[in-house]
């Protein structure tokens, strides 16, 4: 005995259950594959524009001349600055205590040479999504660059 196909009509109608169960199934996995996918994208951009802010205020604080003024502090006015274009009106402090924390120092290196260190920490990662699927950082994420200063004290 032969068996005959079903015909189209009823073919597509026993089907569409099955669609559904399939995708309902899948949903799930698909939802955190994108979910993780955003947390770290935004964990990536949070660290980007972190060592962006640090790179834009140390090269500020970099082509200032001693004699018309202090780098460090230009450099940390310049992070401030940057914090709140780049970052969305992030308010950076020179002490801990806000959203971040910003320092420079201009130190003399072994060869005799001018440098200026600037350093940027976010004290306390914020979630895009806030599900706990990237690790918290102990201490935060920070960044920091060391420049030549171009114009020697």
């Amino acid at each position: 005995m032969t068996m005959r196909p079903l015909p189209p009509a009823r073919a597509a109608r026993s089907r569409r259950g099955a669609n559904a169960l399939e995708f309902a199934l899948i949903l799930p996995f698909f939802l955190a594959l994108v979910a993780g996918i955003m947390e770290y994208g935004w964990a990536f951009w949070q660290r980007t524009t972190l060592v962006d802010i640090v790179r834009y205020g140390c090269r500020a604080g970099s082509v200032v001349s001693p004699s018309e003024g202090d780098p460090a502090a230009v450099a940390v006015q310049s992070m401030k600055d940057w914090a709140g274009i780049i970052h969305r009106g992030m308010a950076c402090d020179d002490a801990s205590g806000g959203a971040c924390t910003v320092s420079a120092e201009v130190r003399t290196s072994t060869s005799g040479v001018a440098e200026l260190t600037c350093v940027a920490t976010i004290e306390q990662y914020a979630p895009l999504l806030g599900l706990p699927i990237i690790p918290q950082p102990d201490g935060g994420v920070s960044a920091e660059s060391i420049i030549r200063l171009e114009l020697q004290p």
